[in-house]
């Protein structure tokens, strides 16, 4: 079973139904670490994919979705469940880069002139975020979210096991003594990646033909 939304009382009853549960988080952790506080969590159990973290020696800065809330890092990175890291290494790459001459970009526009909420939504997020974020820092969206998502069931992300702590600095380094979870390799398949999200686009604008119909 996979899951997205949170909900205390829905994941209890998932973990009571199923004999795995799958989780992804896309921000901070603070919900997920709810999770993994609870007396009836068991981390064999759940299986969680979460993106963030840095784990590059050279890079001192936190990474924003552990810094966010550092305590809940901390408790889910040592929570014992089986965790898949995908770091800001494997999601802030230029196949993930979306500018306004980017295939992507163009064909989620064409769905938006179509009327569709959804991608005319997708439109006016990326053009707010270029008006001030990337004038402010000249700095272009990535598609991290799409990535972290596509790691649940694609290939295009793989992982290699580590021990890692978190650091009260928020900090995501290696060490002898952390805790042993995979984490996301810097070289992912951009080609691949960017064919299937084309395909994931296409097949929601049929949906939603169908609906409108």
């Amino acid at each position: 079973m996979r899951l997205q939304s949170f909900n205390l009382f829905l994941h209890t009853s998932l973990a009571d139904t199923y004999p795995k549960v799958y989780i992804l988080g896309i921000a901070a952790m603070s919900s997920i670490a709810r999770i993994v506080r609870a007396e009836w969590f068991d981390p064999n159990k759940f299986t969680i994919y979460q993106m963030g973290g840095n784990i590059q020696p050279d890079v001192q800065k936190p990474e924003y979705n552990i810094k966010c809330d550092i305590k809940a890092a901390q408790d889910v990175v040592h929570s014992g469940a089986d965790i898949h890291l995908i770091t800001s290494d494997a999601t802030f790459q230029e196949p993930m880069m979306i500018t306004d001459e980017s295939e992507i970009f163009k064909e989620v526009s064409f769905f938006a002139e179509k009327g569709r909420a959804v991608f005319k939504l997708l439109t006016r997020n990326y053009r707010a975020f270029r008006e001030t974020i990337g004038r402010k820092w000249g700095y272009f969206p990535y598609l991290s979210d799409a990535l972290a998502f596509s790691a649940l069931e694609s290939s295009f992300v793989s992982f290699s096991s580590r021990k890692i702590e978190v650091l009260d600095t928020g900090r995501t380094v290696p060490s002898e003594n952390g805790s042993n979870i995979n984490v996301s390799n810097p070289v992912v398949d951009g080609e691949r990646f960017m064919v299937y999200l084309q395909k994931r686009l296409s097949l929601l604008e049929s949906t939603l033909s169908l609906i409108d119909k």
